[in-house]
This record gives C-alpha cells, sequence and structure tokens, in this order.
C-alpha cells in the first residue's frame, strides 16, 4: 500500500516504471510455477484414481453392484497397419453365363412369401376441412373416368391394370395388362 502511495505522490521515471512491472511479471511467473508445482504427475493421477477404484469396490461388496469405473486415458495408440483385401468375384455364379440372363431362377424359394396386394380405382388430394364435413351419403370425386381400368399395385408397386369385376357378392379385378415378369419380380 505504502507502495501504492507513493505512485500516486510521486511521478515515477520510465526506468523505475519498467523495473515495477519486471518485478510484477517475475512474481506472476513464480504463482504460475507454484501451482504447476501442486499438480500431481499422470503416476500419482493413476494411483489416486486406483485408490479411489478400490475403495468404491470396498464399499459396493455391501450394496448394489455398480458400473464399472471407466478404464484411465491412455496416451500411445499401437501402430495400424493397413493391409489391402481382396474380394471375390460375382461375375459367373452358377445358372449364369455372361451375356445371357438367368431364366432358370429357382422361384420356389420364395413363392410361399405372402406380398400385399391393393388395387387403386383412383385417388385424390383434398383439404382436411374438405375431411371433416363428409357425412353419410357424400360423394368424393376421384381422378380417374369411369371406365378406366383399375391400378393394380403390389407391395407398393404398379404390376398391371384391370377391370372391377363382382364375384360372389365380392369385388374383384379382371386383369387386362401386365408389367414384364422381371418387372413383377422385383416388386415382390
Amino acid at each position: 500500500m505504502a507502495n501504492e502511495d507513493s505512485i500516486k505522490n510521486e511521478e515515477l521515471s520510465e526506468e523505475e516504471l519498467e523495473a515495477m512491472f519486471a518485478a510484477e511479471v517475475e512474481k506472476e511467473k513464480e504463482k504460475q510455477q507454484a501451482v504447476a508445482e501442486e499438480e500431481p504427475s499422470e503416476e500419482e493421477l493413476e494411483a489416486m484414481f486406483a485408490a479411489e477404484v478400490a475403495k468404491e469396490q470396498q464399499g459396493a461388496a455391501a450394496s448394489v453392484p455398480k458400473a464399472p469405473p471407466p478404464p484411465p486415458p491412455t496416451r500411445a495408440r499401437a501402430a495400424t497397419q493397413v493391409k489391402p483385401v481382396r474380394l471375390p468375384s460375382f461375375d459367373n455364379l452358377p445358372g449364369q453365363s455372361g451375356s445371357e440372363p438367368a431364366k432358370d431362377i429357382n422361384l420356389d424359394m420364395i413363392l410361399d412369401i405372402p406380398v400385399d396386394v391393393h388395387v387403386e380405382v383412383g385417388h385424390t388430394r383434398v383439404k382436411v376441412q374438405e375431411i371433416l364435413r363428409l357425412d353419410v351419403g357424400s360423394v368424393v370425386e376421384l381422378n380417374r373416368v369411369a371406365g378406366h381400368p383399375a391400378d393394380i399395385i403390389v407391395n407398393g408397386k404398379l404390376i398391371g391394370q384391370g377391370d372391377v369385376v363382382v364375384v360372389n357378392e365380392n369385388f374383384g379385378i379382371r386383369v387386362t395388362k401386365l408389367v414384364g415378369l422381371e418387372e413383377r419380380l422385383n416388386s415382390v
């Protein structure tokens, strides 16, 4: 404090100011070194960690088991070697020749798999307000013209078209157009 009072009452030369500044810098360095010396080394940290784990394990023997603590961090990693890998070639599979498509595919494996079949007579887009106004007897106009064939959709993919018919009091569809066999297989 006396030092501060003398600074206020007297004018200091540049040399005196620089000396005071250097002294303050030196004090700051000493503080930082003291803090650094107080920090434990990595070995001390690991020993402290091991002691804490041992305490927890002793306490855990009497209580509900806890998850194991994470391992202490490691600094060095082992060198990783990268080697090229050869992948097998699937160019010439059995039943396939170089340029011919595979026609002798065994479909027996997939014949019993169930698929979803939908027949779409038409569709439209309406606002929620119009849906809320619907009542028994309301008519929703679709985008198809009367007499136009309905779409046959298998697992979400269009595979053909047909005419809607009634069979024993149930609706049905008489197929009038189909996409190719390969496209139908892709939709399954």
